[in-house]
């Protein structure tokens, strides 16, 4: 008996522990509303193109590359806002290091930023300090 209780308690914590996370609601599925959408163009010579999107989801702003987006290797890539499209600026606002170079991915905006008072999404270099990709945000 007194070696069960020790595997039974082993048994029951591995129940709890072991339980999955409550699954969250997908992306997709929740309530947004896209203000800018658009293609990417390469730039500097650079090959890049697919899909990206710019959109409201539960009162926050989203930067979103579709799983069309897809830009040759970036050594040290990074996406930003700008207004202009083959350069930083002085107003450029640093969204975040460019999570994959192929396919989906989002980036959650601070509170404080709008993208709408920028002209541009722009995929850059960074070690090389050169634009990769640009997409127009116009409504």
């Amino acid at each position: 008996m007194r070696t069960l209780i020790p595997i039974l308690g082993l048994i029951l914590a591995g129940a709890v522990v072991g339980r999955p996370a409550l699954a969250q609601e997908p992306a997709d599925s929740v309530a947004h509303r896209v203000v800018f959408e658009g293609t990417f163009r390469g730039v500097a010579g650079h090959k890049a193109g697919g899909g990206y999107q710019v959109l409201q989801r539960e009162g926050r702003w989203v930067v979103r590359m579709t799983e069309s987006f897809a830009s040759e290797k970036v050594p040290d890539g990074h996406v930003y806002l700008s207004n202009h499209a083959e350069s930083l600026g002085r107003d450029a606002y640093h969204v975040n290091r460019l999570i994959h170079r192929n396919g989906e991915q989002e980036y959650l905006l601070p509170e404080d930023i709008d993208p709408t008072v920028f002209k541009f999404l722009l995929v850059w270099c960074v070690r090389f300090d050169v634009g990769v990709a640009a997409g127009p945000l116009e409504t």
